[in-house]
C-alpha cells in the first residue's frame, strides 16, 4: 500500500494490509506469497506485465497480484491475472483511520477478490460468536459472550454474566440462542446482538442444553430432563424465535443420555449424540411426525470407530458432519464425516483435546476450541484446502463453544 498523498500513517497502512494479507491466504483457494523486495517492486502499476515481470511471476508460480494505492482516505485496488494479463479494479474504498470499522472494509475488499476469481462469496466479512470463562483474583467465575470477526479480531462482547453461559448457537447476524446457568439450572434463552434484549424460549421444568437452529429457523432442537432422561426435544418457533408451540419430546432410550442435536441442511434430520450402545456415539434421526410413537424409532448409527465421539455440526451443504472423538492417543479431534461416501476422515492431531467444530456458511471452513490447561482454551480457524489449523484467539482465557 503506498502512503504517497495519504492521511494515515504507514503504520495504520501496514495493519491494514496484514489483514487483507491474512484474508486471502487462509480462504481456502489462495495463498499469500511471502514478503519478497523484488517482487514488491514488480507489483508497481506499469510494471506488471513487461516481459521481465511474467517470468518472474511464471518463475515463482504467482497469479494474481494485488495492489493499492491510497489517496487522502480513499483506497483504490488492483488485481492484476498474469497468466492472461487482465485487470480488475475496485475503485473509491473509504477509509476512516478507525481501525475496528476500516478491517471490515477490509475483509469485504477480500470477499469481492473472491468473488472475482471464484465466483463464490467470501466468508471474511462474517461473524462468529463464542463464549468466554475468567476467573477473578477471589477465584469467582465470569462468563461472557463474544462476537468475533472471523480472523478473531474486533471483538465485542454481548452477554456479561456472573453465571456460566455455554453453548451459544448463531441464528442469523442479529440474533442467538445461549444456555445460561443464572437461574441455578441451565435454560436457553434467545439474545439480540444488538443489544435489544433476551427472553427464555421455553418453561419446561429440568435442565435444557445444546439448542440448535433449523436453517429454516423455525425448528429449535435441544436436550431436556424434565421427563427423568436426558432426552431430544423439538420446539416450533416464528421468525422472532418465540415459540408457537408446547415443545415435544422425539427421541429417547431407556437410561440413555442424547446430547448435541444438528439440523441437516432442509430441516428434516438431526445428527446428535447418544449412549444408548454404550460409549457416546452419533447418530442419524429423521424428524419425526407429532403422532409418530417415538419409542419405536431407530436412529442410524454414523460413527464406527471412535470412542466418546460428541459435537456433530452438520455442514451448510449437507455433505459433511464434523465432530470430535477420541482418538488413539486418548486426545480428543477433530474429524469429518462425508456423509455421501459414509467415510470418517481425521482432520487435527496432536496433544490437547480439539472440541466443539463450527462450520463456517461455505462449508469449507471450522473453528474449533482446543484445550491449554485446566482453565484456558484457544480458538482455531482452518479449512479443508489448508491442513494447518491457525490460532485466532489466545489469550490465556477460557474460550470455547464457537459458533458461525
Amino acid at each position: 500500500i503506498n502512503p504517497k498523498e495519504c492521511e494515515l500513517s504507514s503504520e495504520y497502512l501496514s495493519d491494514l494490509e496484514k489483514i487483507l494479507r491474512f484474508d486471502l491466504g487462509h480462504n481456502g483457494m489462495t495463498e499469500a506469497v511471502p514478503y519478497l523486495g523484488k517482487l514488491e517492486k514488480l507489483a508497481h502499476p506499469g510494471q506488471w506485465n513487461t516481459p521481465a515481470s511474467l517470468l518472474e511471476w511464471k518463475d515463482k508460480g504467482i497469479l494474481y497480484v494485488v495492489s493499492s494505492n491510497v489517496i487522502g482516505k480513499t483506497a483504490n485496488f488492483t488485481l492484476f491475472s498474469t497468466t492472461n494479463q487482465s485487470i480488475k479494479a475496485l475503485e473509491g474504498v473509504p477509509l476512516t483511520g478507525q481501525l475496528s470499522v476500516d478491517r471490515q472494509t477490509i475483509h469485504k475488499v477480500a470477499d469481492t477478490i473472491h468473488t472475482t476469481l471464484f465466483g463464490k462469496e467470501g466468508i471474511a466479512s462474517r461473524r462468529f460468536i463464542f463464549t468466554r470463562k475468567i476467573r477473578d483474583e477471589k477465584g469467582w467465575s465470569h462468563s461472557y459472550l463474544v462476537e468475533a470477526d472471523w480472523d478473531g479480531a474486533n471483538q465485542k462482547i454481548l452477554v456479561d454474566s456472573n453465571h456460566l453461559v455455554v453453548t451459544p448457537c448463531l441464528i442469523h447476524p442479529k440474533s442467538c440462542l445461549y444456555v445460561s446457568y443464572e437461574l441455578g439450572q441451565p435454560k436457553i434463552f434467545i439474545s439480540s446482538l444488538e443489544g435489544k434484549g433476551r427472553q427464555r424460549i421455553t418453561y419446561l421444568k429440568g435442565n435444557q442444553l445444546t439448542p440448535a437452529i433449523s436453517p429454516q429457523r423455525d425448528r429449535v432442537a435441544f436436550i431436556n430432563d424434565s421427563l427423568g432422561n436426558p432426552d431430544l426435544f423439538l420446539l416450533e418457533v416464528g421468525e422472532d424465535g418465540v415459540a408457537k408451540e408446547p415443545p415435544r419430546r422425539i427421541y429417547t432410550f431407556p437410561k440413555a443420555t442424547q446430547a448435541s442435536p444438528s439440523f441437516s441442511p432442509d430441516g428434516k434430520n438431526l445428527a446428535f449424540v447418544s449412549s444408548k450402545d454404550g460409549s457416546t456415539r452419533i447418530y442419524l434421526l429423521k424428524i419425526p411426525e407429532k403422532e409418530a410413537n417415538i419409542r419405536t424409532l431407530k436412529p442410524q448409527l454414523l460413527t464406527t470407530h471412535h470412542r466418546e465421539a460428541s459435537a456433530p455440526c452438520w455442514s451448510p451443504d449437507g455433505t459433511k458432519i464434523a465432530f470430535c472423538a477420541k482418538g488413539a492417543d486418548n486426545d480428543r479431534q477433530i474429524w469429518v464425516y462425508d456423509v455421501e461416501k459414509k467415510e470418517e476422515r481425521q482432520l487435527t492431531f496432536g496433544t490437547g483435546d480439539k472440541e466443539n467444530p463450527t462450520w463456517a456458511p461455505n462449508s469449507l471452513h471450522l473453528i474449533f476450541n482446543a484445550r491449554k490447561g485446566d482453565e484456558t482454551s484457544d480458538l482455531y480457524l482452518m479449512n479443508l484446502n489448508q491442513s494447518e489449523a491457525i490460532s485466532i484467539v489466545a489469550d490465556a482465557k477460557q474460550n470455547r463453544f464457537p459458533s458461525w
